[in-house]
């Protein structure tokens, strides 16, 4: 599997907010896609990058063919492979 770029917004949040959180962020990540003239080439996908205490380190994106530049906080990150 090779390493993959997309776009994503990055949270810590409570650990009973996952569905909620997610419902608002990976809209907002395709609406910048669409701002910058992007589409999807994978499906959202979503990241716990910590778990400690009932708080998650959360991050929910899409990937995207090539490195584009973020809109907010919705930042380019690259998926490792």
């Amino acid at each position: 599997i090779e390493a993959r770029h997309a776009l994503a917004v990055r949270l810590e949040i409570d650990e009973k907010d996952v569905a909620k959180t997610l419902a608002v962020i990976l809209p907002e990540v395709m609406g910048a896609l669409g701002e910058l003239g992007s589409t999807p080439v994978g499906p959202p996908y979503s990241r716990y990058h910590r778990r400690a205490g009932g708080r998650i380190d959360l991050e929910g994106g899409i990937p995207v063919r090539d490195p584009l530049a973020g809109r907010g906080r919705v930042k380019p990150v690259v998926l490792p492979g």
